[in-house]
């Protein structure tokens, strides 16, 4: 995959989340395809740390303009995501995508509840079920769906040479 195929990949996936995504909704939850990809982006990717925040803020950047409660919020939260995951993915091989879904969930779950806590701080308090809700049921959505984006970026072949410049 090309460099400027990665940033398709963005903003293709943005206009995914925020359009075709709401008719897979459930009990008011979706996936987070940015989310994922910021994931995929720190498994498998190993490009120049400057790709990978570059992505990780463009993501996070599509993601708050269609947030009006955190505006930056997102951003930061996506490239501390994509630094972990790659820091992390260094130290332990997750090689397998059950594995790697299982780690999604993980990630999404502590993205989700941190998430909620700041926008709590702010004022933007939400019920304990919804919370419970958008917590749980979210970040488990997202890890199900976790193998289907995977294997689109595999399809894709590719290449991590690509990357490293």
């Amino acid at each position: 995959m090309k460099k400027w195929l990665f940033l398709a990949c963005i903003v293709i996936l943005a206009v995914c989340q925020m359009t075709f995504l709401d008719a897979f909704r459930f009990f008011g939850v979706k996936p987070d395809l940015l989310l994922i990809f910021c994931i995929i982006s720190g498994l498998i990717f190993n490009f120049d740390l400057k790709w990978l925040l570059a992505g990780a803020a463009l993501s996070g950047i599509f993601k708050d303009v269609f947030n009006v409660y955190a505006p930056g919020l997102n951003s930061v939260l996506f490239i501390l995501i994509a630094l972990l995951t790659a820091h992390i993915s260094k130290k332990i091989t997750l090689d397998s995508i059950p594995i790697q879904a299982g780690f999604t969930f993980c990630v999404c779950l502590l993205y989700n509840a941190v998430l909620r806590g700041i926008m709590a701080y702010m004022g933007n308090f939400i019920s304990v079920g919804m919370f419970l809700r958008i917590t749980i049921l979210g970040s488990l959505y997202t890890a199900l769906f976790f193998p289907v984006l995977f294997n689109l970026v595999q399809a894709l072949e590719i290449e991590k040479a690509d990357y490293e410049s």
